[in-house]
């Protein structure tokens, strides 16, 4: 005995429509009722549902099916279509016809295709529904929830033009969907989630044209999805809703280009922890409103976002944290971004391409601490940031480019790339513009560091923060560079040249360019400023060589401890110009305009190098101009005769005006030790001056007279004597006096005096009082005519004259000459050089 619905009598009387139906189940032709799917049930087109599932199931003798299976077309099913855990042996064929009822093929098993297509019913029970074949419900109306879940099906399944509308649920339940085929959803219309959560379909994901809404919530659900070729939610598809893609596999390409994502107030695209084989295409007006997240994502392709439009809605407009790409990023064309771009420990490896306009949210536009780009970063001239651009630590394996365009740091920083790792050049060119500090604090860069036509109007005191920056190429600040703000390698290591031909740098009573302990192997060129470089330091640093011009430099330079090797060759060696550019120099910028003292702000350490400098070059005279201009500048600041402060005050006078009067001897004479030919000079001048009057008092004064007794006092010289008369006189009183005795004598012009007596020369008495350890015999045999003091020791004060006035020319003679003289070999001999 059969059960009940598995045999043609059971159906008795049947309806017009239901013996239409078994004819041509007969024959395997298409029962057609009408040529669209009806609205009403009539006479002419009601089915009963249990007749149908009769036939689905094969029917019997008086009944048969073909092996074509059921096939029908504009009928009305009444009542529910129950094929729960049934066989159906055959494909069926059920095309634009309207179910009472929501049909149920929970746990059944369809031999062949199941083929409902343009059909209407007020929900779908599939779940664990198994097909060998394909699933077509393409143009399919449900106005419920339509329940596929675990269903496996052998071909594919079609969706295309289907509306779907969960009625305050979702549209679609696909969890877990085994498709052996493609899952084709084009032009989907659906109210309510579309939900393919954990799914596997070998074959592709067409969802182009497909409207989606969520009804605030997720309007399509692809999590830990796995899908065997290409995902293509493109072509004006739209989605209201989140459209979740967490973890899933791609083995193909991801391709949302020119679609729209709104995650009406939330995420609009999530496919972190995905994996993506091919590219991710989120290009061509792609927009989306809400977040496009893909933290630790991994696509094997690249990420195209040329053209798109991505709104966070208050948070990232894109949060890739942790992605892997093999190849590039593109946000190129008219990318526009309302949000930050989030790709904190990424890695690309292929090129990091920015083109379009990235409004960030809380001051941050682009936030990559910790990316990784193996192919070059670059930033073109379309490129416009409002908000930091963040590369901290970052590594980057090509070169980081900013050709052209903006970063505003909105009251930010514009760029902070500290402790980045670049082994290629780093470029701002072409216009390029950031207003707020670029910082480069602690970055390594294998490459080159080239501006060039680049503004960076920087924050309230620096434009550029290169502090403890590693450059292994050159650093050029060139033709164009303009920074308002201070310029900072505080303790830079540079390996090539640094380079400033042509820049422009703050102008303002502010920190213009700092220099501090770096240390440059190559030149340091600051030549053709656009001005005077004022309000810089150079403390500490340490250059191979300094190239600048005499427009270089203006006021208030830091210079103490700043060493270079040399001078370049077009630099200026002249000894005035250098005096005058160490005058220019201040302790420290802090302290410019400080009410202290000159002495208090002076190093000393410029001058000396600059000195060994120009000896080392060869420029002796100016290294000479140099040191004199040093002990001067010493004197004029008051540190020549500072007295050790354990002496008593009073002395401290005292010691410190005959220390600066020696000291101004000193120079006077020797040039502190740096014009030794000058002491000649000198020892010509006192020679000769000392000579004349010497000659003077010897002819006209009768000075001078022999200093050997016998020829002083013997009788046949009397004539010679300055008073022959009254000696003669008291020698022979009485006598009258010999005619040649009357007069005075001299004995520097006496001819009596025989020819083998010393002559008295004063050229060579002058030269041979001068020269101490010189014996010409003139201060041996001539000696001043001095009268014997007299009683009181005033008289030596107020009766003076030739006499007199010879003996101290004599006595000063004498000393300077024993001065000359020690001070001649001390300087032959090194002793008297103050740089020594």
């Amino acid at each position: 005995m059969n059960a009940t619905g598995r045999s043609r009598s059971d159906f008795t009387p049947l309806t017009a429509a239901e013996s239409h139906l078994q004819a041509h189940c007969k024959h395997g032709t298409l029962a057609r009722f009408g040529s669209s799917r009806p609205t009403q049930a009539t006479f002419e087109n009601s089915i009963r549902a249990d007749f149908l599932r009769f036939l689905l199931l094969g029917g019997d003798r008086s009944a048969p099916v073909h092996e074509c299976g059921v096939q029908l077309a504009g009928a009305y099913i009444v009542g529910t279509l129950d094929l729960r855990s049934s066989a159906v042996p055959r494909s069926m064929t059920l095309s634009d016809c309207m179910f009472s009822d929501s049909p149920n093929f929970t746990d059944s098993k369809v031999c062949g295709s199941l083929v409902m297509s343009g059909c209407s019913s007020p929900g779908l029970e599939a779940e664990r529904l198994d097909v060998r074949g394909a699933v077509n419900l393409s143009e399919y109306r449900c106005f419920g929830p339509m329940n596929l879940r675990d269903a496996q099906v052998g071909g594919s399944l079609y969706l295309v033009r289907a509306r779907l509308n969960g009625r305050k649920q979702a549209a679609l339940f696909a969890s877990r969907v085994e498709i052996a085929g493609s899952l084709v959803m084009t032009d989907l219309i659906g109210l309510g989630m579309v939900s393919f959560q954990e799914a596997r379909i070998s074959g592709e994901v067409n969802g182009r044209g497909a409207r989606l809404n969520g009804k605030g919530a997720i309007a399509l659900l692809f999590a830990h999805a796995q899908v065997d070729s290409s995902v293509r939610l493109s072509d004006e598809f739209k989605a209201k809703g989140v459209v979740v893609c967490l973890g899933m596999k791609v083995e193909g390409v991801l391709d949302c280009s020119n679609s729209m994502f709104d995650g009406k107030g939330e995420k609009s695209l999530f496919f972190n922890e995905a994996w993506v084989k091919g590219n991710v295409c989120l290009n061509s007006a792609f927009t989306a409103k809400g977040s496009v997240c893909c933290q630790n994502a991994r696509i094997d392709g690249q990420l195209n976002l040329e053209d798109a439009s991505l709104n966070g809605m208050g948070e990232s407009a894109l949060d890739a944290e942790g992605l892997k790409l093999r190849q590039d990023l593109d946000m190129k064309g008219d990318f526009a971004a309302i949000g930050e771009i989030r790709l904190l420990g990424a890695r690309i490896d292929g090129q990091l391409v920015c083109e379009g306009r990235i409004e960030g949210q809380q001051n941050v536009a682009l936030f990559a601490d910790g990316v990784g780009v193996a192919g070059g970063v670059f930033f073109s001239k379309g490129f416009h940031a409002l908000g930091e651009v963040r590369l901290v630590r970052a590594r980057i394996d090509g070169q980081l480019n900013f050709n052209g365009g903006v970063i505003d740091g909105q009251g930010s920083d514009a760029l902070s790339a500290d402790g980045m790792v670049l082994q290629g050049d780093l470029f701002l060119h072409r216009g390029f513009k950031a207003t707020g500090a670029f910082r480069l604090m602690g970055a390594q860069i294998d490459g080159g560091l080239m501006c060039g036509k680049a503004e960076l109007e920087g924050d309230e005191d620096i434009s550029l923060a290169a502090a403890r920056v590693e450059v292994k190429g050159q650093v050029r600040l060139g033709d164009g560079f303009h920074a308002h703000k201070a310029v900072s390698f505080d303790g830079a290591r540079l390996a090539g040249s640094f380079d400033c031909s042509r820049a422009r740098f703050a102008d303002e009573k502010k920190v213009s360019l700092d220099l501090e302990g770096m240390h440059l192997e190559g030149p340091l060129i600051l030549r053709a400023l656009d001005h005077p470089l004022s309000n810089a330091t150079f403390a500490g640093a340490r250059v191979g060589e300094l190239d600048d011009d005499e427009d270089t430099w203006g006021d208030n330079i830091v210079l103490n401890g700043l060493d270079y090797q040399s001078l370049a060759a077009s630099a200026p060696v002249n000894a005035a110009f250098r005096v005058a550019w160490l005058g220019k120099q201040v302790p420290a910028l802090s302290l410019v305009g400080h009410p202290a003292s000159p002495g208090d702000d002076f190093r000393p350490q410029p001058w000396r190098h600059l000195q060994h400098v120009f000896e080392n070059m060869g420029h002796t005279a100016e290294a000479r101009e140099v040191g004199v201009a040093f002990e001067r500048k010493l004197r004029d600041i008051g540190h020549i005769g500072q007295p050790p402060q354990n002496w008593w005050k009073w002395t401290h006078p005292i010691y410190t005006s005959t220390a600066r009067g020696l000291h101004w001897l000193y120079g006077r004479l020797t040039g502190f030790g740096y014009r030794p030919m000058q002491l000649l000079v000198w020892f010509l001048a006192i020679w000769l001056i000392c000579a004349g009057f010497y000659w003077y008092a010897a002819s006209q004064q009768r000075v001078f007279g022999p200093s050997n007794p016998l020829v002083f006092q013997h009788d046949a010289y009397f004539d010679c004597r300055p008073d022959r008369g009254d000696a003669w006189r008291q020698a022979n009183p009485g006598l009258e006096t010999p005619p040649t005795y009357y007069g005075n004598g001299n004995w520097y012009l006496c001819q009596t005096l025989r020819e083998e007596y010393t002559g008295f020369s004063p050229l060579a008495y002058s030269l041979d009082v001068l020269m101490p350890l010189v014996d010409l015999q003139q201060e041996s045999d001539w000696a001043p005519l001095v009268p014997t003091p007299k009683q009181g020791y005033w008289d030596e004060f107020i009766s003076f004259g030739w006499k007199h006035f010879v003996r101290l020319l004599i006595w000063f003679e004498i000393l300077v000459g024993w001065g000359i003289s020690l001070l001649m070999v001390a300087i032959v001999s090194g002793l008297a050089r103050r740089s020594e």
